[in-house]
């Protein structure tokens, strides 16, 4: 019975840690893809309502030159380039 004191509590603060270690980088990964999603969304918003195809064809290629790899996709990757694309872009 002593021995299953003992792994119990070597065992249950190392779940907990766990599991808020999964929990927190989830919440920040989840953060970082609505920051991309509202940034693609505002420039979808200005290339349209600028009703200028080179502005539609620029954000077209925008998109297309995002590292994009499905579910192995590096957000914060992703973020960067979308921020770099955006600040190479030509002010009005």
């Amino acid at each position: 019975m002593r021995y299953l004191a003992i792994a119990f509590a070597l065992i249950i603060p190392c779940a907990v840690s766990f599991y808020a270690g999964v929990l927190s980088t989830s919440f920040d990964t989840n953060m970082c893809y609505s920051n991309v999603l509202r940034t693609l969304a505002e420039q979808a918003n200005s290339a349209a309502a600028s009703g200028k195809p080179a502005d539609i064809e620029r954000y077209a290629r925008m998109i297309d030159s995002l590292p994009n790899a499905g579910y192995e996709s590096d957000c914060a990757q992703i973020e960067r380039a979308l921020q770099q694309q955006i600040a190479a872009q030509p002010k009005p």
